[in-house]
């Protein structure tokens, strides 16, 4: 089983994850990495898959538009996945501190 299966089954079900990783369309070599640590492009392919789950689970119309591509055949680019980091910096309450949309610490 290549990493990227293994990490997906992890976050969703070996069942799950054979179905997010048949519908989306994914760069063989993450497919094919199987020993070694895992690189960080199939940790990133990884959460961005399990995002796309999510997506499915709660947005009906885009389950809806997945499930007519799927129909006609194609394979699903999901290319835009907003995963964001926190800045674990002191809050006034312990919470992580704001920063603005689209501003990263190393910015």
């Amino acid at each position: 089983m290549s990493h990227l299966s293994t990490l997906v089954a992890s976050a969703v079900g070996q069942k799950a994850a054979a179905t997010i990783l048949d519908i989306l369309e994914i760069d063989p070599a993450l497919s094919a990495e199987t020993e070694g640590p895992v690189s960080r492009a199939v940790f990133a392919m990884a959460l961005t898959a399990v995002l796309f789950h999510d997506v499915m689970n709660r947005v009906p119309m885009g389950a809806a538009y997945v499930a007519d591509r799927r129909a006609e055949g194609h394979k699903i680019l999901f290319d835009h996945g907003a995963l964001r980091t926190i800045d674990f910096g002191a809050g006034p309450d312990r919470r992580p501190a704001r920063r603005p949309q689209g501003l990263r610490p190393d910015s």
